[in-house]
């Protein structure tokens, strides 16, 4: 494995030691040893941060990452992170969570996109089935998902505003009861629901049924990118 530098080399205390530090860290990060490795090097204060591109096999990733020179101890400590790694931790929270969700803003409407398996999650989550994210405290909230954008209000009133779910527990059963009676529909392929929730909605909910073998994560847009190329393949 080659390891350049492109720009600020003069910035290290001991180029050796650096070198093999970075290369143990960037053979752990993949399956398959990197042809090259080419980074940049900039102080920030006591850190040294890199960036720059990992090349493996057909695959280019972006790396970043920040080490700190520890003078008594004679090495660095430090991290680098693969873009692509990151977009496969994305892809396996929302397989975990069982569902996608974003904003659509053309249709005005909070989505959730799963099958059937993930939609029923999503109402075990409204029905505090998970006991870790139940908070029966009016006032408190709790954030959903990778991205945490989804969020449950606990509140004494029941809305949907943008990615925002407000409502006591009786309203968020009311929900889940909502969702599971149409979802009992043969051949059912989008689920609506707004004013049968509240009559104060800023927004409506959209479900969209999708096979059983839907992975959520596929729709994130940096783990799409990233199975469209196969650079999930070598993490």
């Amino acid at each position: 494995m080659l390891i350049k530098i492109k720009k600020g080399e003069n910035l290290v205390q001991n180029l050796e030691l650096f070198l093999k530090k970075i290369k143990n860290i960037i053979l752990n990060l993949y399956k398959y040893e990197p042809k090259e490795i080419e980074i940049t090097l900039k102080k920030k204060e006591k850190w040294l941060h890199i960036s720059g591109k990992a090349y493996v096999r057909e695959i280019v990733d972006e790396v970043s990452g920040e080490f700190l020179w520890l003078p008594k101890l004679n090495n660095y400590r430090g991290h680098i992170t693969s873009h692509i790694k990151v977009a496969k931790y994305y892809l396996d929270d929302w397989n975990e969570l069982g569902f996608f969700y974003s904003f659509n803003k053309k249709e005005n409407a909070a989505e959730i996109i799963a099958s059937k398996l993930g939609i029923l999650r999503f109402c075990e989550i409204l029905e505090f089935e998970y006991p870790e994210i139940a908070v029966f405290e009016f006032g408190n909230h709790d954030h959903i998902g990778p991205f945490m954008h989804l969020v449950l209000h606990y509140e004494d009133y029941a809305r949907f505003n943008n990615l925002s779910i407000t409502g006591s527990l009786n309203d968020f059963t009311k929900l889940s009861n909502l969702i599971r009676n149409k979802l009992e529909k043969q051949d059912v392929s989008e689920i609506k629901i707004d004013k049968e929730y509240s009559l104060t909605n800023k927004n409506k909910l959209i479900i969209k049924v999708k096979d059983d073998d839907f992975e959520p994560g596929s729709l994130d847009p940096s783990v799409k990118k990233n199975l469209a190329t196969g650079a999930l393949d070598i993490i």
